[in-house]
């Protein structure tokens, strides 16, 4: 495929990609909250993948109802998105009324900030306890390696390689804590409401410069998306309440905006180096027009029939993973890896392209089912958006923040790869809850040991 995009006209694909970002902007603009919202950057990379279907078409090599399907599959994912939407909007000064409860104004800012201080305590504990996983987890795969991804020679095999070199679980460990470790280091660093001390706030500075490392550390080039994705969500709910950290958090996302383009243009550098035939600029360019690739693997080889799946399959296949993660059932190949193996007999040892909502629809429902996925897919990911955040801020302590930038940051793989986000949801469940219940029953045994000695 690196290819054929080589080959194409870009005088022709740049402006489909220019009027189809600009008409999915237009259409959404009131649900994009940000220039660094989770839901542009998906629009810019879907606004590739629109102009390569097209590309394909006006190419002829693929089928007319292939471009139908696919583009009503995008409007019914557009339509879900706008139908799932509840406006937000800046609440100043009103955190009051956010907390339906009958007290004199002076209980009432007690009890506010109690509230806010729930679980405080608890999820600092859970932050040390984290921190010490990923760094032992990750300590290991460098022992092990005497490196780590983002310093090898090709950053991109050797993802892969420790992925399947028998140090998947330091995978899953990083995929299920980092999203909730730094979601606490942000909530108490911008909280809407309680500032934290001075030495409170170095020891999480320090934590969190540790943990952006270990993400980047991965070689992933989403992992910097991982950052500015939960820094947008803390964006979001600091702007329900118009305090100063929206500014402050303007500024970090331009310095990790700077980070997160050299980060990327380092490891497309050392990946040109060792294939030899690209240069960054073209593996930059491979990779922007390869957000679509699942599409001309699928489209382009007909593969419509090869896949004998109904509805009862997406089931059995959307419980795979936590039966795999339990050891109770093997590993099913996933959809995007079958998809290259049966377009170009390529077996890629468990990964492969991301599924995407119109083709997983349609391998799963069929053309007409695939248009109703798409808009359930949609619905889901806008109601997440904003309906969960305006059901939280009713109790905004620290725990509902938490759990809502962890769904609101992983529901945007929903429309990628459903199975990712699964994956995703089984290992932060499997690893994280027995971390929090371990500290739940840490405070209440203390708690009650404190009752005791009163008596």
């Amino acid at each position: 495929m690196t290819e054929y995009i080589l080959s194409i006209n870009f005088y022709f694909y740049i402006p489909l990609v220019i009027l189809a970002l600009a008409a999915q902007v237009l259409i959404l603009r009131k649900l994009i909250f940000a220039w660094f919202d989770p839901l542009f950057t998906y629009l810019v990379f879907n606004s590739f993948s629109i102009a390569f279907v097209m590309y394909l078409f006006f190419d002829e090599q693929i089928y007319f109802v292939y471009l139908i399907t696919f583009i009503l599959s995008n409007i019914f994912f557009i339509t879900g998105l706008i139908l799932g939407n509840k406006k937000l909007g800046s609440q100043p000064n009103n955190f009051s009324n956010l907390i339906n409860l009958d007290y004199s104004k002076d209980d009432l800012l007690i009890n506010n900030i109690s509230i806010l201080k729930k679980y405080s305590k608890q999820l600092n504990i859970i932050l040390y306890i984290c921190v010490f996983i990923l760094l032992t987890a990750n300590t290991i795969l460098f022992l092990q390696y005497g490196s780590v991804p983002l310093f090898s020679e090709n950053a991109e095999v050797a993802k892969v390689e420790f992925r399947t070199g028998g140090f998947g679980f330091i995978y899953r460990i990083n995929d299920a804590l980092l999203p909730g470790a730094i979601g606490i280091i942000l909530i108490k660093i911008f909280n809407p409401k309680i500032q934290v001390g001075k030495y409170q706030y170095l020891s999480l500075i320090l934590c969190l410069l540790i943990l952006i490392f270990l993400a980047l550390s991965s070689g992933s080039k989403g992992a910097i998306l991982l950052i500015v994705n939960l820094v947008f969500y803390i964006y979001l709910i600091n702007k329900q309440f118009n305090t100063k950290h929206i500014y402050k958090i303007n500024f970090y996302i331009s310095i990790l905006f700077i980070l997160g383009i050299s980060v990327v243009l380092f490891i497309l550098w050392r990946a040109s180096i060792a294939v030899q035939y690209l240069n960054v600029f073209e593996a930059l360019l491979v990779r922007f027009v390869g957000a679509g690739d699942v599409f001309y693997y699928f489209y382009n080889y007909d593969l419509i029939n090869v896949f004998d799946y109904n509805p009862i399959d997406y089931l059995i296949n959307s419980i795979n993973p936590l039966l795999s993660l339990l050891r109770l059932s093997e590993y099913s190949t996933a959809l995007g890896e079958r998809i290259i193996s049966e377009a170009i007999g390529l077996t890629t040892g468990g990964f492969g392209a991301n599924p995407q909502h119109p083709i997983e629809g349609l391998i799963y429902f069929g053309f007409f089912g695939s248009w109703i996925f798409s808009l359930t897919i949609g619905y889901i990911v806008s109601v997440i958006r904003t309906r969960l955040l305006l059901f939280v801020l009713k109790k905004p302590h620290q725990l509902n923040l938490l759990l809502y930038m962890i769904c609101a940051y992983q529901i945007m793989k929903l429309p990628v790869d459903s199975n990712l986000l699964l994956e995703s949801l089984y290992s932060t469940v499997i690893i994280g809850i027995p971390i929090f219940m371990y500290v739940q029953l840490f405070f209440a045994s203390k708690s009650t040991s404190v009752k005791q000695a009163g008596k």
